[in-house]
């Protein structure tokens, strides 16, 4: 299911896979409202943990999105995306990420997005026990030694590329940040700098990017990887 779009904008968009959470998802569709009313282009991807639950007509109101595409379609379009993001974060989701489960077709594409150097983001209040949310409803009982393991394993995905966002405000700072850089023709140590302070284990580049001097001696000096798209 797609709406009609010009042949190169898909190349700086989103897709948002959404998968099914304790809590509802209120929250992570009116995520993906903020970024359509704020012109970014989003598809979003069910996993098939809400597919009994939501029907396709349901999921493209609730959320505005641009169109809403199968998981089967995502592996046929998944170099079309620049930006991998997961509106609202289960438990178990975490869980099958750190157990590298590509056995699940979701599972399999954030990894693939991973190690092909794509942005992934994920919104973390939805895995977070110490966030209001679990508080609001009901759910924050649980035992402090519970809440540390389940807190240490969400931070555990920062190691793997994942950019975790608390609020709305903090994706689109991201999406401004890497629209702004990969608009650069030229890559310079302040941006480099930049990326370093956010964490970032790698930049993208594409064959026509010049990356200054200093820039290159940074990015040895702080272990961030060039990865080039497939095309440059």
């Amino acid at each position: 299911m797609r709406n009609k779009r010009g042949a190169n904008e898909s190349n700086n968009s989103i897709v948002a896979l959404l998968f099914s959470h304790i809590n509802g998802m209120d929250e992570g569709f009116n995520q993906i409202k903020q970024l359509q009313e704020d012109g970014i282009h989003v598809s979003i991807c069910p996993d098939e943990s809400i597919r009994d639950v939501f029907t396709n007509e349901e999921l493209l109101q609730r959320t505005g999105a641009n169109e809403l595409i199968s998981l089967d379609m995502l592996e046929e379009r998944k170099e079309e995306f620049a930006h991998f993001h997961i509106p609202i974060t289960p438990f178990s989701l975490v869980g099958e990420l750190l157990a590298f489960n590509d056995s699940k077709k979701s599972i399999k594409t954030l990894l693939w997005a991973l190690m092909k150097g794509k942005r992934v983001s994920a919104a973390s209040n939805g895995a977070d026990p110490y966030h209001d949310m679990w508080e609001e409803a009901d759910l924050h009982h649980g035992t402090p030694l519970l809440k540390r393991k389940m807190k240490a394993q969400l931070n555990e995905l920062k190691g793997y590329g994942i950019k975790l966002v608390n609020e709305y405000k903090e994706l689109r700072k991201l999406c401004e940040k890497e629209k702004a850089i990969d608009a650069k023709k030229v890559i310079t140590a302040t941006d480099i700098e930049t990326l370093a302070k956010r964490n970032e284990p790698y930049i993208q580049v594409t064959n026509h990017t010049i990356i200054t001097p200093l820039a290159k001696d940074l990015l040895r000096e702080k272990n961030i990887e060039i990865v080039k798209p497939r095309g440059g």
